[in-house]
């Protein structure tokens, strides 16, 4: 986390990855529940983080991605996202998922 104070961040994320949260959250509670949390997410993602949206080219490249890489298998989702983070030049993952950002060995995850 030190690493992370010492860098100039520009935090974003994609409105998909905000769905695939609620999504799996909405598998461990309610429909109004998950509603609920998904407006809060919206809320507070929108005075935090810049928003950033995929674009036709991103999905077509997402589609070559799954293609290419079909051990460990990535989510349609995930290759999205790592075409954005590929056209927009981000290389920093605050991520969790070390095991599918790794796999493509062109991002540095954190934590």
């Amino acid at each position: 986390m030190e690493e992370l104070r010492s860098k100039p961040l520009r935090p974003v994320t994609l409105r998909l990855m905000i769905a695939e949260a609620v999504t799996g959250l909405s598998r461990h509670t309610t429909a109004a529940h998950a509603a609920a949390a998904c407006r809060e997410i919206h809320a507070w993602a929108a005075t935090r983080l810049e928003i950033v949206e995929p674009d036709a080219e991103d999905f077509d490249a997402a589609i070559e991605l799954m293609e290419r890489f079909a051990e460990p298998k990535l989510s349609y989702q995930d290759c999205v996202a790592f075409a954005v983070m590929k056209r927009t030049r981000i290389r920093l993952a605050f991520t969790t998922d070390q095991r599918h950002f790794g796999a493509l060995g062109q991002f540095e995850v954190v934590p």
